[in-house]
């Protein structure tokens, strides 16, 4: 396929078979070398894309043109078919729905994509499950498991006393507890 044309496309990871799926409505040799230049100064969008991209190398990925689509106005449609379709795990839940152009009612001015329209929560959790990551629901309970588990500061304050008396229990003479400096 001709990469001057625009449309869908994936980036793959020949190492875990995970995807990133984009459109482009400049042409996919644009596209392909914008995202070569932000993974290669370490500043893609994606940080999961970027991390495999950092751990792997450039030479495990490869670029594939999915769809050519004439009408860069029925790009955003296709590529929430390809992301629902392939599921691509660099992805996040959010999609572009806009890329600008005359007839999208969502364009913001200044601003070239527009981000709104969602994959389904239900993917989202699949693709992060598949990922290995914590839904937010997981993630939150296990930070306030963990964050309940600490001791408080008074805790903390109860057991240095402890300590002290146990050292001083220890230590002959007042003057020796007292080059400690805890």
């Amino acid at each position: 396929m001709d990469m001057e044309q625009r449309g869908i496309y994936a980036i793959e990871c020949r190492v875990n078979q995970y995807r990133y799926v984009g459109g482009t409505i400049t042409s996919f040799k644009k596209r392909h070398k914008n995202h070569l230049s932000t993974l290669a100064h370490n500043n893609h969008h994606s940080p999961a894309l970027q991390s495999d991209w950092n751990i792997y190398g450039a030479d495990v990925f490869t670029f594939r043109i999915l769809e050519v689509v004439d009408d860069k106005d029925l790009i955003p449609d296709r590529e929430v078919y390809w992301m629902n379709e392939l599921q691509p795990e660099y992805n996040g839940k959010y999609v572009a729905i806009g890329y600008g152009g005359k007839s999208s009612p969502e364009r913001v001015p200044g601003k070239s994509v527009v981000w709104r329209q969602t994959i389904s929560d239900e993917l989202a959790a699949a693709i992060d499950a598949r990922r290995g990551l914590l839904s937010r629901q997981e993630f939150t309970t296990n930070a306030l498991a963990a964050a309940l588990e600490q001791p408080t500061v008074a805790e903390l304050q109860r057991q240095l006393a402890e300590l002290r008396a146990q050292i001083a229990r220890l230590i002959a003479t007042p003057a020796q507890l007292d080059m400690l400096s805890f």
